[in-house]
């Protein structure tokens, strides 16, 4: 007569497993996860943050020496001199 019967202790043994697998294995894998993502995230703007710098300044210096050239006038004279 026991084999007529439906035990639900199989069925909680197989949810409990799921469980400790998901808990044990699957939140320190996520966890694992999202670390790497932050830190490839830091990595990645500290990196875009110092080729931003790098261009602007070379912007800069570009703009800085174009602009001298234009104030220089002819040869030989100096600002200020009329």
């Amino acid at each position: 007569m026991r084999g007529d019967r439906s035990y639900p202790i199989p069925l909680l043994g197989v949810a409990g497993a799921l469980l400790a697998v998901a808990c044990c294995a699957g939140l320190p894998a996520l966890g694992a996860i999202v670390g790497g993502l932050t830190v490839a995230a830091v990595i990645g703007i500290s990196t875009g943050a110092l080729l931003a710098a790098a261009v602007v300044a070379l912007v800069v210096l570009i703009w800085r020496g174009r602009r001298r050239r234009a104030c220089e006038g002819p040869r030989g004279a100096r600002r200020g001199d009329a």
